[in-house]
């Protein structure tokens, strides 16, 4: 039988039958190793290396520099090996930095173990995302694996902050116990991509190729632009999507590391505490991942985004006002609804842009869209220190702005594609019409000569 034959097909088709499900699966026990490092390095950092603001701001952009210096490589891995061994080496030098960090206390050390940290996130984030593209049609069911996945992570998220802040406040493990046990979810994910169904065809090329026919047979709509020409118009679209995410990671590198920070600082928060507003944060968010998964489609999934990015900036307001009226709960209650209108949309924009993207192409072009987000978003938070530092809370709502502005310029820009490409094709049959209808004239006239 050849390798061509539809049976043959028919069986390779049937064999990605519960590879999304297997990424959501090594998705929620990575999260919960990651998310509880994220939670636990505020408290470290202000508390065990009594970080200043701009301290810890240097870290974190020195983190995202790093990252930014390597994500375009990450990218190009992502797209010429099977997604599941760059997945192992993200896990493996997250894996490195959790158990390192806590052991070395110095502060060059820590900056190193957070670069360790970011690029391994950030690996496994582009071969996850590009995983889910590569084995959902376009609409309702990329939409759908995009939120499972995110609801996945929130699940994860409501576990690790208060599971590991109660066990460092209520046992007398340290924080090298804390992440060590923090760890082995990190390793038990690392398992799973090993032994778990990841990967269906034999060779990487032909699994970009069966993701190719998927986007054909779903009408992605980098398809319907299939000449050299029209590809100009898909790199705009592309170009886009970048530069509203870098606009947003500029803005949110000066704000979002320090709200956190705010919020543990300002209230006197003990690790329990913040473990326990983090976890409530992350319910909020796991139940607005699941109420997107039902409206993105029906509303229109770039519409939505900016709906709810616009919604960010009365948040942090409030986060601002109530902060400083000294309203704990109220500042609490602004803190997750930010988080809620910022986060949610991510699945809705993930589909949203993985329609534009060719699946041969999907790795290198996230990869260039975060080498650009992360760059602004360190270069922001870089500054971030000092400006929060200087004027306070107030930075959070006017750095807010850019979150709709990045929302809508890849959706203007998509609109207007789309309707000019449409009015070509209604102007074509016109012009064959036209010329068809030349030539029969021309004939009559020699004829009748």
């Amino acid at each position: 039988m050849s390798i061509g034959s539809p049976t043959n097909q028919t069986s390779r088709s049937g064999d990605h039958l519960g590879i999304l499900r297997n990424i959501i699966i090594v998705n929620f026990f990575f999260r919960i190793f990651s998310e509880g490092f994220r939670t636990l390095f505020i408290p470290f950092s202000y508390d065990i290396l009594g970080l200043s603001s701009a301290q810890y701001g240097l870290i974190q952009s020195i983190g995202g520099f790093a990252a930014m210096g390597v994500v375009f490589l990450l990218g190009i891995i992502v797209d010429i090996q099977f997604k599941k061994v760059t997945m192992i080496i993200g896990i493996i030098s997250s894996l490195l930095s959790a158990l390192l960090f806590p052991r070395v206390r110095l502060y060059g050390l820590s900056i190193f173990f957070w670069c360790l940290f970011s690029i391994g996130q950030l690996l496994m984030m582009i071969s996850t995302n590009a995983f889910i593209a590569n084995e959902t049609k376009k609409g309702e069911q990329r939409t759908a694996g995009f939120s499972w996945n995110m609801i996945a992570r929130g699940l994860a998220s409501i576990i690790a902050p208060i599971s590991f802040t109660a066990l460092y406040d209520i046992t007398t493990l340290n924080y090298n116990w804390i992440y060590l046990i923090m760890g082995s979810f990190g390793l038990i994910a690392g398992v799973l991509v090993i032994f778990l169904k990841l990967k269906a065809e034999e060779t990487p090329k032909e699994e970009i190729r069966y993701a190719q026919k998927l986007s054909e047979k779903s009408g992605d709509d980098f398809t319907k632009f299939d000449d050299e020409k029209k590809k100009r118009s898909v790199w705009f679209v592309q170009l886009s999507f970048g530069a509203g995410r870098m606009l947003m990671g500029f803005a949110s590198g000066i704000a979002i590391p320090f709200v956190g920070l705010y919020m543990y600082s300002r209230f006197n928060l003990t690790e329990i505490g913040w473990g326990l507003l983090n976890s409530v944060n992350w319910v909020v968010l796991t139940l607005g991942y699941l109420f997107m998964s039902f409206i993105a489609e029906r509303i229109g999934k770039g519409l939505i985004v900016v709906i709810y990015w616009t919604l960010v900036i009365p948040a942090a307001v409030g986060i601002m006002l109530a902060g400083q009226a000294g309203l704990f709960y109220l500042t609490a209650t602004f803190f997750i609804v930010r988080y809620l209108f910022a986060m949610t949309p991510s699945a809705a924009w993930n589909s949203f842009l993985f329609e534009w993207i060719p699946p041969k192409h999907r790795g290198k072009i996230l990869g260039m869209i975060q080498t650009g987000q992360r760059g602004l978003r360190a270069t922001g938070t870089l500054v971030g220190g000092y400006v929060f530092d200087a004027i306070g809370a107030v930075i959070f709502p006017v750095a807010m702005i850019a979150y709709p502005i990045a929302g809508l310029m890849p959706l203007i820009i998509s609109r207007v594609v789309k309707k000019k490409e449409k009015k070509k094709e209604e102007i074509k049959p016109l012009k064959e019409q036209f010329i068809e209808t030349e030539l029969i004239i021309n004939e009559s006239d020699q004829i009748a000569k």
